[in-house]
């Protein structure tokens, strides 16, 4: 019930979701674009919730605790894999 009561307190929440499925969200959140260009990062099992971070923080935590590169261009995001 927590998960889908979560953008009432404005956060963003997901539990054991791959990164896929969390881009989906998060370009619904933040009103991006997320495009993978290794698929492999698409299958990471993410795990995390943001409250008020900018799309800028929210990829920096990520890329903190997943093997991922991001570049962003206005309102589009290109992720990869950093190894």
């Amino acid at each position: 019930e927590r998960l889908e009561t979560a953008w009432l307190y404005s956060r963003l929440e997901f539990e054991a979701e791959n990164f896929e499925e969390v881009a989906k969200k998060m370009e619904r959140w933040y009103n991006v674009s997320i495009t993978f260009t290794d698929d492999e990062v698409k299958r990471l099992e993410v795990v995390g919730k943001f409250d008020n971070e900018t799309v800028q923080q929210a990829f920096e935590a990520l890329r903190e605790g997943f093997p991922i590169t991001f570049k962003i261009n206005k309102n589009e995001i290109l992720v990869g894999s950093s190894h």
